[in-house]
């Protein structure tokens, strides 16, 4: 009976949690709601809690230059070279800007200063211009919470980025490898599945053996063989990632023949979603 009314009263408190309260209190409230278990953010030794500690106290002027998808390209020309960048067809800042005539039939378009605002457009002429018109302008309105305390974000300028429709022979959107890297080494990677559909994930360790490790919610992608270009994109997420303690390298390998770069990402679920199991959350912070 007890345990339940803490855990009525974490839920309660973390649901009124606001920036009226000091940002390490109500990180803690969410992340003890999410996770669990309650966080030592000061002292982390966990993933999650290495995540939490990097918002509140690791300021680092960078990230914002590179969470910002527009900026950090020049970051991977400089890097790795122009050939993994995709093709851009519009960047617009203002509505106004767009012209949709000039857009060829299929093309992604994706918020420069925001996570998960990614719309796929494969049949230009079967979609209402008024309406495409209206989602994106949510999307050049819309900001990341403060309530998330990830403070690089606040720099990045509203934008959106029109760019080349990626395509796989055996799946409707490339599979997204995610490289956590640590200190410059790849150590886990994380693939999902059929995004924008019924996304599924699984993770695997550097030398491509699969783990049982997943998150709530979200069910395992089947084992898939070793990618041809999987000893290519750890150099290129390696390269990314070479000063840097911790970063997320999203890539994509369209039907295993070329790597393309999606994004850098600093806080991974904002440090509030736990694994399966949960031990992993201690393993991973291990390497961190």
């Amino acid at each position: 009976m007890r345990g339940s009314r803490i855990r009525d009263f974490v839920r309660s408190a973390a649901r009124t949690a606001s920036l009226a309260l000091p940002p390490l209190v109500d990180e803690t409230l969410r992340m003890w709601r999410n996770l669990g278990y309650i966080p030592n953010i000061r002292n982390p030794s966990t993933f999650n809690e290495k995540i939490a500690h990097r918002k509140l106290y690791a300021w680092d002027r960078k990230f914002t230059e590179l969470a910002d998808k527009w900026v950090v390209r020049d970051y991977v020309k400089s890097r790795v070279g122009e050939e993994y960048l995709t093709e851009v067809y519009q960047h617009i800042t203002n509505i106004k800007d767009l012209d949709f005539e000039a857009l060829p039939e299929s093309f992604v378009a994706k918020g420069r200063h925001d996570s998960g605002s990614v719309m796929l457009i494969d049949h230009k002429s079967r979609e209402d211009v008024q309406l495409l018109r209206e989602r994106f302008e949510q999307i050049l309105r819309r900001r990341i919470s403060p309530t998330y305390h990830e403070y690089w974000y606040a720099g990045i300028p509203a934008g959106i980025i029109i760019e080349e429709r990626l395509r796989d022979e055996n799946h409707f959107v490339p599979l997204d490898f995610k490289f956590l890297v640590f200190h410059g080494r790849v150590e886990f990677i994380q693939v999902f599945h059929d995004r924008h559909i019924r996304t599924s994930v699984r993770f695997y360790d550097r030398a491509w053996n699969p783990l049982s490790v997943g998150r709530p919610g979200m069910p395992l992608a089947p084992v898939i063989q070793r990618p041809r270009q999987l000893a290519h994109m750890i150099a290129v997420a390696e390269t990314l990632a070479d000063d840097l303690d911790f970063v997320r390298v999203d890539l994509y390998a369209p039907s295993d023949r070329r790597v393309v770069f999606g994004e850098l990402t600093f806080a991974p679920a904002s440090g509030r979603r736990p694994f399966v199991p949960r031990s992993f959350d201690w393993e991973l912070g291990r390497y961190w």
